[in-house]
């Protein structure tokens, strides 16, 4: 009897990494309604990529890219096992990203919602909209 247990538990130990290595997928709108449920948390987002000078964000809708960039979140590469994530070929790109969300960190001049540490990704389609910079956010206080 006592094996059995050991068996068990040793499956259950191999499998929880692997239940891990593809998380739920949570709109990006999700996080920024609520960060701090996810914040440092794994998650699983889609979306479409800019990865320009000053500009690595991913928006939930392509549409979000010309708009208020605090609906977008900034992404910077995680280290996975080959080494760290380029993130360039994402550039006008709908994605699915795997990554660590972090709430309280925005990004270049702080204009993004929060941010994604990438660890994986995989490009899905192609649009045409990364080319125009986001609206900066309004200086405080104004």
């Amino acid at each position: 009897m006592p094996m059995r247990i050991v068996f068990v538990a040793t499956l259950l130990a191999l499998a929880l990494p692997a239940c891990g290595a593809n998380p739920t997928p949570v709109p990006i709108s999700a996080l920024l309604k609520d960060p701090d449920a996810y914040d440092g948390k794994e998650v699983r987002i889609s979306g479409a990529a800019v990865v320009r000078f000053e500009a690595v964000f991913v928006c939930q809708f392509v549409d979000d890219i010309v708009g208020d960039s605090k609906r977008c979140l900034w992404m910077v590469p995680g280290d996975i096992s080959d080494g760290a994530v380029r993130l360039a070929p994402m550039h006008n790109r709908v994605v699915e990203i795997t990554g660590v969300f972090r709430a309280k960190r925005h990004g270049h001049m702080g204009a993004y919602g929060g941010e994604l540490v990438v660890t994986k990704y995989a490009i899905l389609d192609k649009h045409e909209r990364g080319d125009v910079p986001p609206v900066p956010p309004s200086p405080p206080g104004s």
